[in-house]
C-alpha cells in the first residue's frame, strides 16, 4: 500500500473524529468544552504529521541506512512507465524489483551524457527509470552512446552478467524486450 491509497481514508477518519470532538463545544461544562477543542485540534495536527512529516522523516532515516538506492528502488516500483516501457514487458514487480536490484542507479541531472563512460562490461544496458530525456519514453533500454536529458532523471545501468544472475526467467524476458 502507499501513502496515495490512504490519504483518503486518513483525512476522513481524522475529520470526523476532529467534528465529533466540536461538539463537545455546546456542553455548558467549560473543562469538557476546552477538551473537545484540544482534542480536534491534536486530531488535525495528526493527520498533517501523518500525511507530510511522517514520510519526510521515515525517507530521511531509509535513505541514510541504506543508502540512496535503497530509498529509491520503493519509489520505482510504483512508476507505470516501467510496466508500459518496453524494458519491463511482461515483468511482474518482483521481477522489476530484482532487475533494479541488481543494477546499479545512476541519478543524473538535466543535460547531455555520453554514456560510454559509465560502461565497466561489454553488454552494459541503461534504462530510463524516470525524469525524461529527449525522443525516449520512461522504460526504453537505451543503445545511444549519447542521451540528452530535459529534466533531472535516473537510469538503470545493468549488464548482461548482471541479467543472468537474477534467473533464467527474468534474462528470457529482458533479452525478448530488447527485439523490439
Amino acid at each position: 500500500m502507499t501513502i496515495e491509497e490512504e490519504v483518503i481514508p486518513i483525512i476522513t477518519t481524522s475529520l470526523s473524529l476532529a467534528l465529533s470532538y466540536t461538539s463537545f463545544g455546546l456542553s455548558s461544562f467549560i473543562p469538557l468544552v476546552e477538551f473537545g477543542a484540544l482534542s480536534a485540534y491534536v486530531l488535525i495536527l495528526a493527520v498533517i504529521s501523518d500525511l507530510y512529516i511522517g514520510p519526510a522523516i521515515l525517507s530521511y532515516f531509509i535513505a541514510k541506512d541504506r543508502g540512496l538506492e535503497g530509498f529509491k528502488i520503493p519509489l520505482l516500483m510504483n512508476a507505470p512507465a516501467l510496466k508500459k516501457g518496453i524494458s519491463f514487458r511482461n515483468f511482474n514487480n518482483q521481477e522489476i524489483y530484482s532487475t533494479i536490484n541488481e543494477g546499479k542507479l545512476l541519478c543524473l541531472s538535466k543535460g547531455k551524457y555520453n554514456l560510454g563512460k559509465y560502461v565497466d562490461e561489454k553488454d552494459t544496458f541503461f534504462v530510463l527509470l524516470s525524469g525524461k530525456a529527449q525522443d525516449i519514453d520512461n522504460g526504453t533500454t537505451l543503445n545511444h552512446s549519447t542521451i540528452v536529458l530535459t529534466q533531472p532523471s535516473i537510469l538503470l545501468q545493468i549488464t548482461k552478467s548482471q541479467i543472468t544472475h537474477l534467473s533464467p526467467r527474468i534474462f528470457s524476458k529482458f533479452c525478448n524486450n530488447l527485439k523490439y
